[in-house]
Protein backbone atom coordinates (compact mmCIF):
# COMPACT_ATOMS: atom_id res chain seq x y z
CA UNK A 1 0.00 0.00 0.00
CA UNK A 2 1.31 3.35 -1.31
CA UNK A 3 1.75 6.09 1.62
CA UNK A 4 0.00 8.98 0.49
CA UNK A 5 -0.05 12.68 1.64
CA UNK A 6 -2.40 15.54 2.07
CA UNK A 7 -1.08 19.08 2.62
CA UNK A 8 -3.22 22.04 4.17
CA UNK A 9 -1.69 25.27 3.93
CA UNK A 10 -2.46 28.02 6.02
CA UNK A 11 -3.30 30.67 3.54
CA UNK A 12 -2.34 34.10 5.42
CA UNK A 13 1.62 32.22 6.39
CA UNK A 14 1.73 29.83 3.60
CA UNK A 15 2.55 27.11 5.96
CA UNK A 16 1.75 23.60 5.32
CA UNK A 17 1.22 20.80 7.36
CA UNK A 18 1.53 17.19 6.16
CA UNK A 19 -1.51 14.73 7.33
CA UNK A 20 -1.21 10.55 6.46
CA UNK A 21 -4.08 9.42 4.91
CA UNK A 22 -3.07 5.48 5.70
CA UNK A 23 -6.21 5.14 8.11
CA UNK A 24 -8.77 6.36 5.28
CA UNK A 25 -6.74 3.90 2.98
CA UNK A 26 -6.77 1.08 4.85
CA UNK A 27 -10.97 1.67 5.88
CA UNK A 28 -11.61 1.97 2.17
CA UNK A 29 -9.65 -1.60 1.62
CA UNK A 30 -11.01 -3.32 4.24
CA UNK A 31 -14.49 -2.02 3.10
CA UNK A 32 -14.09 -3.21 -0.25
CA UNK A 33 -13.08 -6.53 1.24
CA UNK A 34 -16.31 -6.67 3.44
CA UNK A 35 -18.22 -6.76 -0.09
CA UNK A 36 -16.07 -9.12 -1.81
CA UNK A 37 -16.97 -11.63 1.29
CA UNK A 38 -20.64 -10.78 1.44
CA UNK A 39 -21.10 -11.44 -2.85
CA UNK A 40 -19.07 -14.94 -1.60
CA UNK A 41 -21.38 -14.94 1.53
CA UNK A 42 -18.88 -15.52 3.36
CA UNK A 43 -20.48 -13.51 6.32
CA UNK A 44 -17.74 -14.16 9.19
CA UNK A 45 -14.93 -12.69 6.99
CA UNK A 46 -17.01 -10.05 6.01
CA UNK A 47 -18.04 -9.32 9.63
CA UNK A 48 -14.40 -8.98 10.33
CA UNK A 49 -13.60 -6.83 7.49
CA UNK A 50 -16.56 -4.59 8.36
CA UNK A 51 -15.18 -4.14 11.90
CA UNK A 52 -11.95 -3.02 10.61
CA UNK A 53 -13.18 -1.06 8.41
CA UNK A 54 -15.22 0.67 10.80
CA UNK A 55 -12.25 1.06 13.57
CA UNK A 56 -9.83 2.56 10.68
CA UNK A 57 -12.42 4.94 9.59
CA UNK A 58 -12.94 5.37 13.48
CA UNK A 59 -8.98 6.28 13.49
CA UNK A 60 -8.70 8.45 10.44
CA UNK A 61 -11.60 10.82 11.65
CA UNK A 62 -10.12 11.03 15.31
CA UNK A 63 -6.43 11.46 13.37
CA UNK A 64 -8.24 14.55 10.59
CA UNK A 65 -9.65 16.58 14.02
CA UNK A 66 -6.06 16.13 15.83
CA UNK A 67 -4.95 17.32 12.33
CA UNK A 68 -6.82 20.14 12.38
CA UNK A 69 -6.42 21.45 15.43
CA UNK A 70 -2.84 21.38 15.14
CA UNK A 71 -3.09 23.09 11.86
CA UNK A 72 -4.97 25.66 13.88
CA UNK A 73 -2.58 26.30 16.92
CA UNK A 74 0.03 26.20 14.37
CA UNK A 75 -1.30 29.14 11.97
CA UNK A 76 -2.30 30.80 15.68
CA UNK A 77 1.36 30.68 16.99
CA UNK A 78 3.13 31.65 13.59
CA UNK A 79 0.54 34.96 13.94
CA UNK A 80 0.92 36.18 17.63
CA UNK A 81 4.44 36.64 17.69
CA UNK A 82 3.79 39.63 15.35
CA UNK A 83 1.01 41.21 16.46
CA UNK A 84 2.28 40.79 20.01
CA UNK A 85 5.23 42.91 18.72
CA UNK A 86 2.98 45.45 17.42
CA UNK A 87 1.09 45.95 20.24
CA UNK A 88 4.45 46.52 22.27
CA UNK A 89 5.78 48.85 19.95
CA UNK A 90 2.54 50.60 20.13
CA UNK A 91 2.34 50.82 24.30
CA UNK A 92 6.47 51.98 23.66
CA UNK A 93 5.78 54.63 21.69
Amino acid sequence: MAFHQRRTTCQKLGSTIITPLVNHEKAAYHFNEAAKYNRAEEHEKEAHHAYLAHGHGQLAVHHDVEAAKLHADHCTTLGTPASAQAAEEKSAA
